[in-house]
This record gives structure tokens, sequence and C-alpha cells, in this order.
């Protein structure tokens, strides 16, 4: 009889066993709730916490508080890019006016600039030089100069930063001095607006 009455108290050991576990099964999982939020009571004096499952599940002697898992969705980061796109051939003058090959309109904002182009004359020989320049065309401010004396497809990477307060563009302009048939080619402007430039 003893042998029977210890097993049915070890049975009856194991259901709570069990019962307590599928309780604290259900309780965590609706921490967090369905929609993410993680609920919490702390205590006014103190400040002790326990996760909970609701705010009516605090007591008078505590506050509620929640919070999301994920957080609140930060604002978007500037990271607009900008492209005047390849240009043909551009003529330049060999008086030594400048000529502005290529613009590309930007809204306000710092930017990150590259640009590139070929610059070439007709007169292989001689002392053509050829001068470049990447600026901001609202400031007039030159962001990056490049020079050749005139050979055939000299490329002129250019780059640098710049900020505009209102809308504007950067350009490229370039002059000539001493030239035959000086020209650029397939000049072109990428700029990438950044948050701040430091």
């Amino acid at each position: 009889m003893s042998l029977l009455r210890g097993g049915r108290a070890r049975w009856a050991a194991l259901g709570a066993i069990v019962g307590a576990l599928a309780a604290g099964g259900i309780a965590y999982a609706a921490i967090p709730d369905s929609g993410g939020v993680f609920h919490a009571c702390y205590k006014k004096i103190g400040g002790q916490v326990r996760l909970v499952n609701s705010a009516s599940d605090c007591n008078s002697s505590e506050s509620a508080t929640q919070w999301n898992r994920n957080g609140p969705t930060g604002p978007t980061g500037p990271s607009d890019a900008y492209d005047s796109g390849q240009l043909p051939q551009v003529l330049l003058d060999p008086a030594g006016f400048p000529r502005t090959v290529v613009s590309l309109p930007l809204p306000a904002g710092s930017f990150v600039v590259s640009a590139r182009l070929d610059v070439s004359d007709a007169a292989t020989i001689g002392g053509t030089e050829i001068v470049c320049e990447l600026f901001n065309a609202t400031s007039l401010e030159v962001i990056d100069k490049q020079d050749s004396m005139g050979a055939a497809g000299v490329p002129m990477p250019l780059l640098g930063t710049t900020a505009l307060n209102n809308p504007g563009a950067v350009s490229i302009r370039c002059t000539v001095s001493g030239g035959v048939a000086p020209f650029a080619n397939e000049p072109r402007i990428v700029a990438i607006k950044v948050g701040n430039l430091h």
C-alpha cells in the first residue's frame, strides 16, 4: 500500500512540475507581445524592474513602462547620387577664353564630387597648355584643378568636396593657351550627397 501511495505522490509532483513549466511557457510566449513590445513594471522607490504581460500587471507601488524590441525607425541617411552623364566631344577656345564643358545641377547639401575628361589638341608638337577646373558654380570655389600639355587623349581626373547652401551646380571649365584645335572628350561629373563634410 505504501508503494502505491509513493507512486501517486511521484505522479502528483511530476504533474505539478509539468503544469508549472507549461504556465511558464505561456508567460514567456507573451513577452514580448505580438507587436514586439516589452512591458515592465518598476518600483517607484528603489527602481527594481520586472517584465510583465501588460501594464495592468503593475501594482500601486510600481509604474508601468514599455519599449519596442527593434526600436524606432531612424531617418533615412542622405545617399543620393547625381550624374551628368557622359557628354560627347566639346571644342575649347584656342584664344584662351574659359569654356564650361559640363555642368551638374544639384540640390542644397554636402557632396563628394568626382569628375573626368580627356583633353587633346591637334598641335601634337609645341606648348599647348590645357587647364581644367572642377568648381562650385554657385560660390565659384575651385574644387580641383588639373593641367596638361596638349598631347592626344590626356586623362584628367578631378575629385573633391563641396557644399551648397541653396540649389546650384558643379561644373568643369577648361582654358587653353597656345592651342590649334583643342577639345575636351567625354566630360562627366558624378556627385554623391553626404550627411556631413569633416
